[in-house]
């Protein structure tokens, strides 16, 4: 089991997630939330968590998003690059 807990307090919305950030969790340098940018990508957050760790699987990247009827989760490579999901403020990114 893991627990995440947020160094800016209660940020919670309706579905538990705060749109105006990006969690980037796992395998990274420095794993947290990072301020949502609408034009960025995956690597963009990569980046800003320090990057990947000599753990890091790069083909087995997970996205998790909350919609109204739940959360979904995709799984992608980042060696795919035309296949990278486009990320969304609230998003989970776990590496």
């Amino acid at each position: 089991d893991f627990f995440f807990q947020s160094e800016r307090g209660d940020v919670s919305t309706e579905y538990g997630i705060d749109p105006n950030y990006v969690q980037i969790l796992g395998e990274v340098r420095s794993p947290g939330e990072y301020l949502f940018n609408e034009n960025t990508d995956f690597f963009y957050y990569l980046g800003k968590a320090g990057g990947p760790t000599a753990a890091t699987d790069p083909e087995k990247i997970v996205l998790v998003r909350q919609f109204p009827s739940g959360k979904r989760s995709l799984e992608f490579s980042m060696e795919e690059v035309k296949q990278l999901p486009v990320i969304e403020g609230g998003d989970i990114i776990i590496v």
